[in-house]
């Protein structure tokens, strides 16, 4: 069996909406790319039944371990 370790240091806020309750963003999804960089998409549309299944999402890259993040030019492997 394989050991697992995690390290839990501080947040770093990726995207942040509005204070409107709920809001956009939602279920995250966390990757690490083959060239080391942390890869993040999240759902972003309305939380309303109308909505549902709907197209719509936000992304972003972090180079240095989530210390900062920016928009890809491409989709990341």
């Amino acid at each position: 069996m394989n050991d697992f370790y995690i390290e839990i240091g501080e947040p770093s806020i990726v995207a942040q909406g509005e204070n409107t309750g709920w809001g956009n963003y939602q279920f995250p999804d966390v990757h690490y790319t083959t060239s080391g960089s942390i890869y993040v998409t999240w759902a972003m549309r309305p939380d309303d039944v109308n909505f549902y299944g709907g197209k719509g999402y936000g992304e972003a890259i972090s180079d240095d371990l989530g210390k900062s993040w920016r928009v890809p030019k491409e989709k990341c492997t």
